[in-house]
């Protein structure tokens, strides 16, 4: 029985280290995240960063919105860790930020530190109407269009973030 319970606790730390060693493989530099908060129809943006940046459209930020509401890690995502997801473009070969959206135990938040930063390509929000987020960020990941950085190590994101592990599959593993 002990035996058993090595066995199952190795494969887990083996799971673990395989998703933040793929998160780590797709990591790429992202200024802070404007976040946005949900309003009676649609979200709105909080600041203008300093940096280049141009809004997501109404139609945008309420396609994004809905998605990440309806996305099944939503809920999982812990209140003190959140997760932020912002979005760019390129423009004349530079990087154009555009919003970002802040999410926590099933909300949606208007500021907070976040522990994970993604970044995915916007061209992956006409996307969004046909699929939902997690197939979205497979096919971003897959294509070297989704980001991440985070402060935290290896071993503190599998303890941070050990609540939405059953979600994986939805980053790709």
């Amino acid at each position: 029985m002990k035996k058993k319970t090595i066995i199952t606790i190795s494969s887990i730390l083996i799971i673990l280290l395989i998703i933040a060693s793929i998160f780590f493989y797709s990591q790429s530099q992202t200024p802070s995240t404007s976040s946005s908060t949900k309003s009676s129809s649609s979200t709105q943006s909080t600041s203008k960063p300093s940096y280049n940046y141009e809004p997501l459209t109404d139609t945008e930020k309420a396609i994004v919105y809905k998605t990440i509401t309806e996305s099944e890690f939503y809920q999982d995502i812990p209140e003190k860790y959140p997760i932020s997801l912002t979005f760019f473009k390129f423009s004349e070969g530079q990087r154009i930020w555009q919003d970002g959206f802040l999410m926590a135990n099933g909300e949606l938040l208007s500021e907070g530190n976040p522990g994970i930063k993604l970044t995915l390509h916007s061209k992956y929000i006409e996307e969004l109407q046909t699929n939902d987020l997690c197939s979205t960020i497979q096919t971003a990941n897959k294509n070297k269009d989704l980001g991440f950085e985070s402060e935290y190590g290896t071993a503190s994101l599998l303890i941070k973030y050990s609540g939405i592990l059953e979600h994986r599959s939805c980053f790709g593993f």
